[in-house]
């Protein structure tokens, strides 16, 4: 476009000789040395008027954005005439750069010039992965340590890594190291991520703050390319940081497990081996309960089983979510696990599992080798299942149900004393304290069952035992997008009710 207006403008090519040739690099880069009247000339020239001026105002706004305030490092930081630029427009043309677009329609905000750029005329690509073409310098120079230069994009140094972080603690990591978060916002970048990091889906330094925001670059310019249906953060502000997909599009996440932790009143809490990576030796999920459903909301790969990783792995959950709302943590009756759950969250009443109290008492009977009996004796599994039932009674009357039922011992088998010596020193005298595993009118949950149902579906799928951990991330992203859509479907359901009722107080 601007090419044209150059060579079709005579006036304009005898009045500035040097800069017809690179009017478009001189135009986003070197403003500091075109003369005062440079635009003046560009704008009142007719052939520019006549030909070009539609779509000149169509794309003019980023290009000014990028003028006045670019945040890449590659870029000269301009003087004021860019301002002055602006001014111009304004006074001249009545453009107002100021206007936002219509929410969530279409922006049409593919700047044409920039992309000339960077398609064109950014200069030379260094023969070096590890050296960039610098604008500023017109030079190659190096990248910094740990970055590297891609050919597609000569200009640039980039670093990926496979860090497993929110957005938030993502960025704070790239600031870390003098760089910022992927900001690709023209179309050949997306395409060079789509090519080159292919499958990979990470975040890219844009965010939003308010429900239906626009969401908009550092520098203010609007983010454009999303993918079918994005964004969609309509109803609540769950939604509101960005990744680039595998496809190169844009796609709205939300930090939907993140503020469900930070609210919920209750955590399930269990572990698996059989599917847990051969690098680690746990994998933790932890659930929290939402309107009675219980959601998967984060994950943990422990190293080991000792005290200090699972008071690790407990403050991360604890510090990151900050709840002040959690009144209850239900978990298994791993006796480590328990301990430092209670460690860090103090304060919080820690309840085990009844469904894992039952596997407990049935896994100690059967290794005395009376699984036999249980399955064919029905006087003796009822007086098992009595024993069962102990944690729905009241916690005072305990000891003195247990003496009941020990009193009416089917048989004076070795093996049934051992049985109720285990009894005893695990669940009435020992570490377990009955204030632990007692439900008695309990009106939440009493089993992690839900944590069981995930587990499992975790072994329907095509994954091997211990399987690779990209694998295993791979599944669990699946199904932290079924958990953020059942939690969005329940916003609107709640949203909608809570619609109806206050209209039916206002009728």
């Amino acid at each position: 476009m601007l090419i044209n207006l150059v060579f079709n403008s005579e006036s304009f090519i005898r009045k500035y000789p040097n800069l017809f040739i690179q009017f478009i690099q001189v135009l986003f880069f070197q403003l500091n040395e075109i003369p005062e009247d440079f635009f003046t000339d560009i704008i009142t020239s007719n052939n520019f008027l006549v030909v070009n001026l539609h779509n000149f105002f169509d794309n003019i706004k980023s290009l000014v954005d990028e003028c006045i305030d670019d945040a890449n490092e590659d870029y000269l930081k301009l003087n004021e005439k860019c301002a002055k630029f602006k001014n111009y427009l304004q006074e001249k043309f009545d453009f107002d750069f100021e206007q936002e677009p219509d929410e969530y329609a279409p922006v049409v905000c593919e700047d044409i010039i920039y992309q000339k750029i960077i398609n064109d005329v950014l200069g030379e690509n260094c023969s070096n992965n590890s050296v960039y073409w610098s604008l500023r310098t017109n030079s190659c120079l190096s990248c910094k340590t740990g970055f590297m230069k891609y050919s597609d994009m000569p200009n640039f140094c980039y670093r990926i890594e496979s860090r497993w972080e929110n957005f938030d603690d993502s960025k704070i990591y790239c600031e870390s190291l003098g760089a910022f978060l992927f900001r690709p916002k023209t179309q050949k970048e997306r395409e060079f991520f789509a090519n080159t990091f292919f499958n990979s889906y990470v975040f890219v330094d844009s965010r939003i703050t308010s429900v239906r925001q626009t969401y908009k670059w550092p520098d203010g310019s609007y983010v454009c390319g999303f993918d079918n249906f994005q964004p969609d953060n309509l109803l609540t502000l769950s939604e509101s940081v960005l990744e680039i997909r595998a496809n190169g599009k844009f796609n709205d996440l939300s930090n939907v497990g993140h503020e469900i932790l930070e609210n919920a009143k209750e955590y399930h809490i269990d572990g698996t081996f059989k599917f847990c990576p051969s690098i680690f030796k746990q994998f933790a999920s932890i659930h929290a309960v939402f309107k009675n459903y219980v959601l998967p909301c984060a994950y943990i790969f422990l190293e080991s089983k000792d005290a200090n990783t699972y008071i690790e792995s407990l403050k991360q959950i604890r510090n990151n979510a900050f709840n002040r709302n959690l009144e209850r943590v239900l978990s298994d009756f791993e006796i480590t696990f328990l301990i430092r759950i209670n460690t860090v969250f103090k304060d919080v009443e820690i309840k085990g599992c009844w469904f894992h109290y039952c596997q407990a008492i049935k896994r100690n009977l059967f290794s005395l080798g009376l699984k036999k009996r249980f399955v064919n004796d029905w006087n003796f599994r009822f007086w098992i299942r009595r024993i069962l039932v102990l944690p729905l009674i009241q916690v005072e009357y305990l000891e003195r149900a247990f003496k009941i039922i020990v009193k009416e011992l089917p048989s004076n088998d070795p093996n049934f004393l051992e049985f109720i010596r285990y009894f005893i020193t695990q669940w009435l005298s020992g570490q377990m304290s009955p204030n632990v595993w007692y439900h008695h009118r309990s009106k939440k949950s009493r089993t992690n069952n839900d944590l069981e149902r995930f587990h499992s579906r975790i072994h329907k799928t095509d994954l091997r035992p211990h399987p690779n951990i990209d694998d295993v991330i791979r599944y669990l992203k699946a199904f932290d997008c079924r958990m953020r859509d059942t939690y969005l479907t329940l916003i609107k359901i709640m949203n909608k009710f809570s619609n109806l009722t206050i209209q039916m107080k206002i009728n």
